[in-house]
Formats: C-alpha cells, structure tokens, sequence
C-alpha cells in the first residue's frame, strides 16, 4: 500500500486517515495557504498524487482543501510545481473575482457536505 503525505484543512479527512500515512492538518486555514504549503513541500523533493484542484467545486465555493503528496522525497518535480503554482493562480483568481463566504456563519450542515465532497475525492487512497 502507498504511503502518502495528506495536506489538508479538512477535519474529516483528519479523522479518517490511515495511520500509514503522514498527516498535516491545518485547522482553520484557508484553501490559499493549503495550496501555499503543498508548494513548499515540491520544493522539499515531494510530488503531486493528486491534481490540487480537484472536483468541479470552485475554490472560493468550499472552505476545505486536501491534496495528496507521495511521502518519498525526490528531486524537484518541475510539473507538479506548474500545477500547483496553476491551482494557486486560478484560485487568486477566483477569490479576486468573488472573495470566499464567511464560513463562520454557515450552517453547520453545509460544512459537512463540504467537507464530504473533499474526502470523497481522495478516500479510496488515505483508508
């Protein structure tokens, strides 16, 4: 079984993932910074597992994000580092155009089916 790194700000994702894996959890950051620190660990030798923009869900429609990195280090992969530097442009730009709701004051059932959709798209990977 692979062993990956999970980045992620999702607190489903957080209780779900296998012990085998490495996870990093940040509460309460938002989409920006996860992709920020996913950027950081490219430059560290990591590599993509998966796409950061995943699901058709716009990035300043969801406050979680959690992206997968093979947890063996490497050299620099210069296309994961295009595409996350892609997923951080679109995302500038999707919060230039209509900044992200206040996530405090939504309805704690919409956060849940968020963050299902989120863990959904990487489970079958993590558990």
């Amino acid at each position: 079984m692979q062993n990956y790194i999970i980045i992620t700000n999702n607190p489903l994702t957080a209780r779900n993932a296998a012990s085998n894996n490495v996870l990093r959890y940040y509460e309460g950051v938002d989409i920006l910074s996860i992709l920020t620190i996913v950027r950081a660990n490219i430059h560290e030798g990591h590599k993509l597992a998966t796409h950061p923009l995943t699901s058709s869900i716009k990035p300043n429609e969801t406050p979680y994000k959690t992206v997968l990195m093979y947890s063996r280090k490497g050299s620099l992969c210069v296309e994961s580092l295009e595409m996350v530097e892609s997923a951080i442009r679109v995302t500038e730009k999707f919060v230039q155009r209509q900044p992200p709701r206040s996530w405090d004051s939504m309805p704690q059932k919409i956060l849940d089916d968020l963050a299902i959709i989120d863990y959904d798209m990487i489970k079958q990977w993590i558990t």
